[in-house]
This record gives structure tokens, sequence and C-alpha cells, in this order.
């Protein structure tokens, strides 16, 4: 076979394998996209009486065959922005999983006392596969902000 010929025939090869890798990939995509559920996030900030401070509840679910649900609450400065909450654990106030079955009405609030004073009302959850995760500080990691716990029975 002449160069030619031999290089035409690898192209073709090469663009043929590329082919099959893109269906494999994109059957691939749809097949993880309907079986398995998505994850659920919110983020909801509640900003202290003088805007200097706000507190972010996050949670994040997922349903399906390996069901979980975990929600926290930080304190930081009002300037930060909200997904600050779920990239920086340093700031985490509270932190624990969400109470069984997961349930809106049962996600942390949180109520600003005074420009330094939060409390935060929760639902307990189930207990945690790793106890030194759960976070109940009673003061954030400025330590200007205190905060309370109320429990939901």
């Amino acid at each position: 076979m002449t160069e030619t010929k031999l290089s035409r025939v690898n192209s073709k090869t090469l663009i043929a394998g590329f082919a099959v890798a893109v269906a494999l990939t994109a059957a691939g995509s749809v097949y993880v996209s309907r079986t398995v559920d998505p994850v659920e996030k919110t983020l909801t900030p509640v900003v202290a009486p003088d805007g200097r401070y706000k507190a972010v509840i996050f949670r994040l679910a997922q349903g399906g065959g390996a069901p979980f649900c975990y929600e926290s609450v930080s304190i930081y400065l009002a300037a930060y922005p909200n997904d600050f909450a779920e990239s920086d654990k340093g700031y985490q106030v509270y932190w624990s999983p969400c109470a069984t079955p997961a349930k809106a009405a049962d996600a942390p609030q949180v109520r600003w006392l005074a420009n330094d004073k939060a409390q935060i009302t929760y639902t307990p959850g189930p207990a945690a596969q790793d106890p030194t995760r759960l976070r109940k500080r009673v003061v954030d990691a400025s330590r200007y902000v205190s905060v309370t716990y109320v429990e939901r029975k």
C-alpha cells in the first residue's frame, strides 16, 4: 500500500473510533440522567438587622436508591456571596443530617435577635455516621456573633 492510501485508512479509522466514543459517551450520559436522581441544593440567606453579617442555610439532598440529606448554617460577612456557605466549611456554626424523612418544614430557621446574636431553630435528624462532623457552635468564626439553638419537638 502506498503511504497516501495508508494515511487515508488511518484517518478514517481514527474518525470512526472518535464517532463511536462520542456515541457511547452520549448514551452513558442519557442513561445516568434517567436513572440517577438529581442532587437538590438550596441556599437561603438571612441578613442581620444591621446588614453586616448574614446566616446562610445550605441544604443538599438526593432521593432514590441511596438517599441523603444534609443541612448547615454558616455565618459570615454579608459582602460574601451566598455560595460561600457551600465551599468554605470554616464558617459553619451548624451541620447535621436532615430529619427523616427530609421535609422543607424541618429545615433549620435562623432568626437574628440582635446585630450580633442569631438563633437557630432545628429539627434533630438521625444519628450521623460520622459524629465528629456534627456541629453546633455557640460563636461564629469571627467571634462576633453568638449563636443559640432551639430544638423542635
